[in-house]
């Protein structure tokens, strides 16, 4: 494909609708880092404002979606002189988004949205340095 020439795209409205309103309304994030000794801590907390998503033309398949705030924490130990441990937290309270109310065929429970939906993430890291 050479080029597309933008007067041929054509977009339907649930796809037009979804790209005005499928982002939330406000997002924010802090993180705090701090060295205690050789440990080092990361604290963070991320916030997701209301956003919508329309999943066909009729005017009655927009599901409203509200706030999510998620946390997630790491902790990064030497265990000897080029080995470290770590261990990591992402969205520790295991939240998840609201359920999909409209578009709930083949197991969707959750839509792709900005909102992960994957729940809680825990893992352990060696990393070693040669």
């Amino acid at each position: 494909m050479d080029k597309v020439l933008v007067s041929t795209v054509s977009f339907d409205s649930t796809t037009l609708y979804n790209f005005e309103h499928n982002d939330p309304k406000s997002r924010a994030n802090a993180t705090i880092n701090q060295q205690i000794g050789p440990v080092s801590v990361m604290l963070r907390t991320n916030f997701f404002g209301p956003w919508s998503r329309q999943t066909t033309a009729a005017s009655h398949a927009i599901q409203k979606y509200g706030t999510e705030t998620l946390f997630d924490a790491e902790v990064s130990m030497p265990l000897m002189e080029r080995l470290t441990l770590t261990l990591r937290a992402r969205d520790i309270f295991d939240n998840y988004p609201d359920v999909n109310r409209i578009d709930d065929t083949n197991g969707r429970t959750y839509v792709d949205g900005v909102v992960p939906w994957q729940g809680g993430y825990y893992y352990a890291r060696l990393n070693f340095e040669f």
